[in-house]
């Protein structure tokens, strides 16, 4: 199946008020924050969102010191956005009422629709005509909720947020998944690269407001500095590429993993989100047209994320390696090479200049072997790397270094960082103490070589296609 095309969605005049809510009902709230109804709850009050929270179940009278009304009716103020922790057959009732209210957004965990055979369809289909009549965003069914990091507006019943909080103050990149878990995973593992995230957006099954919706917003949003996607099959492929222009045009890159590449993944999207994973070819040359980074799984979409936070510093295919090990360093250039980049030989003048200044050097040609002389001699990371800086024809810095050696060298990696505008990147193993203030200085730091690699040589593949992607959206400006 080709990306398919729909009409615009009638609730896209609401998604600031479901992506950046003021205030939040969540309908089925519960004491029991292990459940649907509790955890959304939980995360607003603990991870400080300042906004107004209205649990909403005639159960309880108050929960966790807030006030909790009988229904939707009683809630004292008409909130931005109502969050239904309900299960299907209550959904379109109350969503009725949620609308007779005033409420403009919702937000729709339950699950047995579509995904779920010709009876879900019907219920979805009634679940969509409401939408389209009431002018109502609403996101999901069969999603795990939303977050608006920057607000702490978390309306996710994912708990990873209780093992990695956000980070404090604002963050510039935006998650938009069609799969809970997959929001989930990449979230946790770009916090554990200090990744800052702004929206945690999951879409489940797309009845009301589909994948090309949330683009076109973030594409607007001023906060948003890149996109992070995970695609199972688009239903809006004129909206999904008009989208990815418009953030190639306001250079935010966008970043996306593909599922269903196999008979198998295919057939398991389906299921998932009633969605079909469509014709792998098309998906390719569509994301490769609008500029889109191609990630192959979580992690390397992870790491993208986080290299292109890094773009503000130059970089090319000419690789030079540096290494504390004579081992590493060419497993390195092995690596580097298998991403497509290049690892020259550097020239002669080059070698010798490093012999003169630091004679007890291994190897010079690329990679160079710093040897363990790191341990003994100040100042040798400096001369290297503040040589290698300099050197015409290189484009990018890669350097391995233990955790504790590149606690040694930090301030000499920082100074020649701030020398030269090339993009610097290191792999470590263990977990350096000077990390903050090496990312701080514009100095990239991945925890394995392989990761490191893999994720440089699909960022240069991507800073290439600038011009053939100007190019191509020059053309359709003019069509």
């Amino acid at each position: 199946m080709p990306l398919s095309t729909t009409a615009r969605t009638p609730g896209r005049a609401a998604l600031p008020q479901l992506l950046d809510p003021a205030s939040i009902a969540i309908v089925g709230a519960s004491r029991d924050t292990s459940r649907i109804g509790g955890v959304a709850l939980d995360h607003l009050q603990r991870l400080g969102y300042q906004g107004q929270v209205y649990p909403v179940n005639p159960r309880y009278a108050e929960i966790a010191g807030l006030a909790c009304y009988p229904d939707i009716e009683s809630v004292p103020q008409v909130p931005d956005v109502a969050v239904l922790a309900l299960g299907a057959d209550e959904v379109l009732p109350q969503l009725r009422r949620c609308h007779a209210r005033g409420i403009r957004a919702a937000i729709v965990y339950a699950s047995g629709y579509a995904e779920t055979g010709e009876a879900g369809a019907g219920r979805q289909a009634a679940l969509a005509a409401f939408a389209r009549e009431s002018g109502m965003a609403i996101a999901g069914p069969n999603c795990m909720g939303l977050a608006n990091l920057t607000t702490r507006a978390i309306t996710a019943f994912a708990t990873t947020f209780r093992a990695f909080p956000p980070q404090d103050g604002p963050g510039a990149v935006s998650l938009l998944t069609q799969s809970g878990n997959v929001c989930a995973i990449v979230y946790a593992t770009g916090r554990q690269m200090d990744v800052g995230f702004h929206q945690f957006i999951n879409t489940g099954n797309e009845a009301c407001l589909d994948y090309a919706d949330y683009l076109d917003y973030l594409a607007d949003d001023a906060q948003t500095a890149a996109v992070v996607g995970y695609v199972e099959g688009l239903r809006n492929g004129s909206g999904f590429i008009e989208a990815a222009a418009r953030l190639r045009a306001a250079d935010k890159p966008l970043i996306l993993l593909k599922a269903g590449e196999s008979e198998a993944g295919s057939a398991a999207t389906q299921s998932h989100t009633a969605v079909l994973a469509g014709n792998q070819a098309i998906y390719r040359a569509a994301f490769a047209q609008v500029g889109a980074m191609q990630a192959g799984d979580p992690t390397h979409l992870t790491d993208l994320a986080y290299l292109a936070g890094f773009r503000q510093r130059s970089a090319g295919r000419r690789v030079v390696v540096a290494s504390v090990s004579g081992a590493m360093g060419a497993l390195s250039a092995d690596l580097l090479s298998a991403a497509g980049l290049d690892v020259p030989r550097l020239p002669e003048a080059v070698q010798q200049r490093l012999l003169a200044g630091v004679p007890e050097l291994g190897a010079v040609a690329n990679p160079v072997d710093l040897t363990g002389q790191l341990f003994n001699r100040s100042g040798l990371a400096h001369a290297v790397l503040d040589n290698l800086a300099a050197t015409d024809g290189i484009d990018v810095i890669f350097l391995y270094a233990t955790a504790y050696l590149l606690d040694r060298v930090a301030d000499e990696l920082i100074e020649v960082a701030g020398k030269t505008d090339r993009l610097i990147v290191v792999a470590t193993t263990g977990e350096p103490a000077s990390r903050a203030r090496l990312a701080d200085a514009g100095v990239a730091l991945f925890p394995d070589c392989a990761r490191a690699a893999r994720a440089l040589g699909t960022y240069v593949g991507w800073l290439g296609t600038a011009a053939p992607t100007a190019h191509w959206m020059a053309l359709r400006a003019r069509a």
